[in-house]
């Protein structure tokens, strides 16, 4: 379950920030109270985050192959934590490349 966490997570995570910032966007700025989105990116960029760090933890403790009862060497749950690192690393940088409009340009104009 961890592993399809990682693989998995960060995604879901993502896509469920640009489904609150877009139902949010429009009463902040009805209300001009953009700090609601930067509070939406925070805490998506946080638990992404976790993920990452989640993931990057469980391959170092898993770099080495480790063997089945049948003897075979399990490079599946290698693969996946590589895939989730690699997938979690490219939503971090959307993330965080999504936080550019809000800082940069004036959100509600």
């Amino acid at each position: 379950l961890r592993l399809w966490s990682i693989v998995v997570g960060a995604p879901l995570i993502w896509l469920i920030y640009l489904q609150i910032a877009y139902m949010i966007s429009t009463w902040t700025c009805a209300s001009a109270r953009p700090i609601t989105l930067v509070i939406a990116l925070l805490i998506s960029a946080a638990a992404v985050g976790a993920i990452c760090w989640t993931g990057w933890h469980s391959w170092q403790r898993n770099r080495e192959p480790t063997a089945t009862r049948e003897g075979v060497i399990e490079e599946r749950s290698q693969f996946m934590l590589a895939m989730g690192l690699g997938i979690s690393a490219v939503i971090a940088l959307l993330v965080l490349a999504s936080a550019i409009p809000i800082g940069l340009l004036q959100v509600c104009q």
